[in-house]
């Protein structure tokens, strides 16, 4: 349920459709296996398709950022947008 509420027909990074991406994913932001206090914590977690999942891994956000930059400077923005603002502000607290 919570998948279906949290997105809808097209991957939020690269703009396709799910089915043509080998399906949704749920993909942890900040990478469970850095963060695991936060691996359950709902502003962590976001929809994305397999392939852009497989893509990210368990890079950092803003490493993550920086690849998409690089590689799909047009995927960018729609990377930036998603950024977890408020958990990364919290972990400078």
């Amino acid at each position: 349920d919570w998948v279906n509420d949290h997105s809808d027909w097209y991957c939020p990074i690269c703009g396709d459709h799910y089915s043509k991406k080998g399906g949704k994913t749920i993909d942890h932001k900040l990478p469970r296996s850095q963060y695991p206090w936060l691996s359950t914590e709902s502003k962590n977690l976001w929809v994305i398709c397999q392939s852009c999942n497989k893509e990210k891994g368990e890079m950092h956000w803003y490493e993550y950022e920086q690849y998409i930059f690089i590689h799909s400077p047009d995927l960018y923005l729609a990377v930036k947008a998603a950024r977890p603002k408020q958990l990364l502000q919290s972990l400078k607290d």
